[in-house]
């Protein structure tokens, strides 16, 4: 028997079921979560663990988050902390223009304001890094034995016409890590988050709370191994202009459901 099962389906049945996703007031993109855990009587990142009681509380419509974690270590220098390639790129706004992708003219932001949006670069869309192959920016996340985590440049890889005028000579050869994050710091996220009690994942059904899906708690070695076959995925929205880094490792919501060992409707 889950620790809690009881309240958890009892809140969830009595404050959250039958509610309306689109009548809940969102300000910002966490305002969702945010109602949840206020019907648990938890405020927003009161704890820098588990959400309530050793339980992660989860919303998202086709895909989840487990959290936006920044890497280790950038290629450029960050807070004092050491560049993976030290004097190759300066600083977030040159990783963007080497390894990230303008906003297309066709994009609706460009064609509604194109003096704003034109042009503006971003390291999210089809350049961001995935498990199982070198995408045609030359980049690729790779696992190490220790555990860590790593996006990777390989210039010979680099399908872009430019490439040679846009990435600094020193990189173009060899294996280049742009990002990493380390085993330790990812260890701890799982750990802190899904370790104790499990998950709980607040599904939307045509626009309403219909369900409650509860999963065990998770591993890294286990969470890693979802990574490394392609189901947890890293999932970037870093921008030009804004400093937030914007780093997401997702699934979709057919793996959280699947992976419940409770459903509460």
């Amino acid at each position: 028997m889950k620790p809690h099962l009881d309240e958890l389906a009892n809140v969830f049945r009595t404050t959250i079921k039958g509610t309306t996703a689109a009548s809940i007031n969102v300000s910002h993109d966490g305002s969702i979560g945010h109602w949840i855990q206020s019907k648990y009587g938890v405020s927003p990142d009161s704890d820098p663990g588990a959400d309530w009681k050793g339980y992660e509380l989860k919303t998202g419509r086709t895909k989840t988050t487990f959290g936006d974690w920044s890497p280790s270590s950038w290629i450029f220098p960050v807070r004092g902390k050491n560049a993976l390639h030290p004097g190759t790129i300066a600083d977030r706004d040159e990783f963007l223009k080497v390894f990230g992708t303008p906003l297309p003219d066709s994009n609706p932001k460009v064609i509604s304001n194109p003096a704003k949006y034109r042009g503006r670069l971003s390291w999210s869309g089809e350049v961001v890094p995935k498990i199982r192959e070198i995408n045609r920016y030359g980049q690729k996340l790779e696992i190490d034995d220790g555990g860590s985590i790593t996006a990777t440049y390989y210039h010979d890889y680099d399908k872009r016409p430019d490439k040679a005028s846009i990435v600094p000579h020193q990189l173009h050869s060899g294996r280049i890590k742009i990002a990493q994050w380390n085993e330790e710091k990812m260890r701890k996220h799982i750990d802190e988050k899904f370790g104790r009690n499990g998950w709980v994942k607040f599904h939307v059904k045509n626009g309403i709370f219909s369900e409650m899906w509860i999963g065990g708690p998770m591993t890294y070695n286990g969470w890693l191994e979802l990574v490394r076959n392609g189901d947890v995925f890293f999932d970037s929205g870093m921008y030009q202009g804004n400093p937030r880094p914007y780093c997401q490792w997702r699934a979709s919501n057919t793996l959280w459901r699947n992976s419940a060992s409770a459903i509460i409707d």
